[in-house]
């Protein structure tokens, strides 16, 4: 089964309109099952039967540069979560005297 993750700018109406088009129209050619649109990731999540590499250039030559910023083929979606170390969070570096400094600048102490 091929994973294909397309990212494009989809809170845009007619690029969105564009791809779903061009999606529709090769899945019956290429096998395409589902469809899912993450509209908050900008991503579309292509999953089916279907060969990746060749999938993959003929959405990049239906689309065009304009309307798809990067397609990825990964093995699982979606990827697994890191677990967590057991310390929890780093804490922050302390600063020796954070009055001291405004703006990156250091300055002297005003009398």
């Amino acid at each position: 089964m091929g994973i294909l993750v397309i990212s494009a700018d989809l809170k845009c109406c007619r690029c969105k309109e564009k791809l779903s088009k061009i999606l529709c129209s090769l899945r019956d050619k290429y096998g395409i099952e589902k469809t899912e649109y993450e509209d908050k990731d900008d991503r579309v999540i292509v999953r089916g039967n279907f060969p990746t590499d060749k999938l993959r250039s003929v959405i990049w030559c239906k689309a065009g540069r304009k309307l798809i910023r990067d397609i990825a083929v990964v093995d699982v979606w979606p990827p697994p979560k890191k677990p967590e170390t057991a310390g929890g969070t780093t804490p922050a570096p302390a600063v020796a005297n954070p009055s001291a400094r405004r703006n990156g600048r250091r300055y002297a102490a005003q009398s």
